[in-house]
């Protein structure tokens, strides 16, 4: 018999509606003692989560707390549970996010001022994400619990 709960995480990339990267990610420890939290009804549930953009190459570590060098943030569109996936979806529209990003985050709790918030995970995906202003980028986080 095995115990506890595994949480995976995963960031697929999207331009204009082709998938164009996918990649597993750490699940940072603040992220893993906010979830316990949840889970104890020791923080609400109903909090605002950021998808968030920077230009950190720094590979990531379970000690992360922030983005490496946070750019942008903005709230995640879409939440999605089905069975024991959750599925975070932020839309960047064609006039905002341009250029080229190297690491992605998800905030708990934060506001619209950078670093703010509990950092969830962290990803720098292999060579980075480019968005052009003539394309959407959609950024899905997928959280995934499993019996360990």
């Amino acid at each position: 018999m095995q115990d506890g709960i595994k949480v995976k995480g995963e960031w697929l990339f999207y331009l204009d509606g082709q998938l164009v990267k996918r990649e597993k990610n750490l699940i940072v420890q603040s992220g893993l003692n906010f979830l316990a939290k949840i889970l104890a009804n020791q923080q609400t549930n109903d909090v605002p989560v950021h998808c968030l953009l920077g230009t950190g190459t720094t590979t990531p570590a379970a000690t992360d707390t922030k983005l490496q060098n946070e750019v942008l943030r903005k709230v995640v569109s879409a939440k999605q549970v089905q069975a024991n996936l959750i599925r975070f979806r932020t839309f960047w529209l064609a006039n905002e996010a341009n250029g080229t990003w190297t690491e992605f985050g998800l905030a708990f709790a934060g506001t619209d001022q950078k670093d703010s918030g509990t950092l969830l995970n962290r990803i720098v995906p292999t060579g980075g994400i480019s968005k052009a202003s003539n394309q959407v980028l959609t950024v899905e986080a997928r959280i995934t619990f499993s019996a360990g």
